[in-house]
């Protein structure tokens, strides 16, 4: 049975999270051509602080008119679209005044100065389906 949380638990879950997302977009940018730090940080901040403003404020409306918010969550089991809600384990929801804008200058000066651009201390892994 899935049991569904609002913890300050998220925010560490959030937080690598962006730190992926950040060094997803690096890479892209290293790929065109991009060499310079300051610049793919400052390119990387501009749209992360654009995105993270609109995932924490705004809304959209669905084919049928209603309104729907953007909300990023985690499971202990996954992948979720393979999954019941009840299968998913654990599911993390962000906890009461989270906001990936807060985290955001943390998460960036973290990945380019304390981690230099090096991920592999994160512990991920790939779910290869068979």
């Amino acid at each position: 049975m899935s049991n569904f949380k609002k913890e300050d638990t998220y925010e560490d879950m959030a937080a690598t999270f962006q730190v992926y997302m950040i060094h997803l977009l690096n890479d892209s940018l290293k790929k065109a051509g991009i060499k310079d730090k300051e610049k793919r940080k400052g390119i990387i901040n501009d749209y992360a602080s654009s995105f993270s403003i609109w995932k924490d404020q705004y809304w959209f409306k669905d084919t049928e008119g209603n309104k729907v918010f953007p909300c990023i969550s985690f499971s202990e089991k996954g992948p979720a679209s393979d999954l019941e809600i009840k299968e998913l384990g654990d599911v993390y929801f962000p906890s009461n005044m989270f906001s990936f804008r807060e985290y955001l200058n943390g998460d960036l000066d973290y990945y380019f100065e304390e981690i230099n651009e090096d991920i592999s201390q994160i512990e991920s892994g790939q779910l290869i389906k068979e």
